[in-house]
């Protein structure tokens, strides 16, 4: 988006976001505040909010993916037609919303009269023009997987630690319509959601219903420790905007990188 921002900025957005997101309802608050972080280190709004609402698009579509990608070991564990029937309506729809992503740009003149669809529009062009570079969208699809794959490695380490005896591939299988049911605003950080969801899915191979809650409240607790750096760098950058003079630039810094669109190259700045 040709906009420099430090890996260590982008660090501590990401745990302030997580933990954020631990608080308020679902994404939505931890999304938020990336974004208010972002325009506080001189980033104008709009772009802002387009790269936050791109990260977030991309982790639905990567897990989308992992679940298309993984509905042969599925449908090996799902025996109910009505469940079968459920997850491939969860692709198809997931895919379909996708494309319609991709192609708001394409709205009729009249509908792009009213700046609500511009914008939608003008995201659309930056995840074409993003999605046109394919080594750069393999680095953030790639990443993206791993962190599906991560959570999914997480509850199986959980299980094993309370002595459940589910395979990884089960967990491989099961895990990310759990995290996209999780997702949805419907609860605060996906608590009472991804209970439900991990206790019927989990018990599709024989665990009992206290173990599987058991394990998605241990995997809740860990995402809340886990994003406790979030909370501190929070506090450390309100208290440093007491301090510094108004106008100072945070948003880049030395090492910053810049991708640059139509060549996907990257470059080095140095400080101001």
């Amino acid at each position: 988006m040709k906009t420099p921002v430090s890996l260590r900025a982008a660090i501590e957005n990401s745990f302030a976001g997580l933990f954020f997101g631990q608080i308020f309802l679902s994404f939505i608050g931890g999304d938020a505040v990336r974004i208010l972080r972002l325009v506080n280190g001189a980033l104008p709004a709009k772009e802002a909010f387009k790269a936050v609402l791109f990260d977030r698009v991309l982790g639905f579509v990567s897990v989308i993916a992992l679940i298309a990608l993984c509905l042969p070991l599925l449908f090996g564990i799902v025996t109910s037609d009505e469940m079968r029937i459920g997850l491939l309506l969860a692709v198809g729809i997931g895919a379909l919303a996708t494309l319609v992503f991709l192609f708001m740009h394409r709205l009729p003149q009249t509908l792009l009269r009213w700046k609500i669809f511009r914008f939608a529009a003008d995201i659309s062009m930056m995840a074409l023009s993003i999605a046109g570079c394919r080594l750069a969208m393999a680095k953030l699809f790639g990443l993206s997987l791993v962190i599906h794959i991560m959570n999914v490695g997480a509850i199986f380490l959980i299980a094993r630690g309370l002595g459940v005896t589910a395979s990884f591939m089960d967990c491989l299988a099961l895990v990310p319509p759990v995290m996209l049911l999780a997702i949805l605003p419907i609860s605060f950080a996906g608590w009472g959601v991804r209970e439900g969801s991990m206790l019927l899915a989990l018990g599709l191979v024989g665990i009992g219903p206290e173990q599987s809650v058991a394990i998605s409240i241990c995997f809740g607790l860990c995402l809340l420790a886990s994003s406790l750096p979030g909370a501190w760098g929070w506090l450390k950058q309100r208290k440093s905007e007491r301090i510094r003079p108004n106008g100072q630039d945070t948003a880049g810094g030395e090492g910053s990188i810049v991708f640059t669109g139509a060549t996907c190259g990257v470059e080095r700045r140095s400080p101001p």
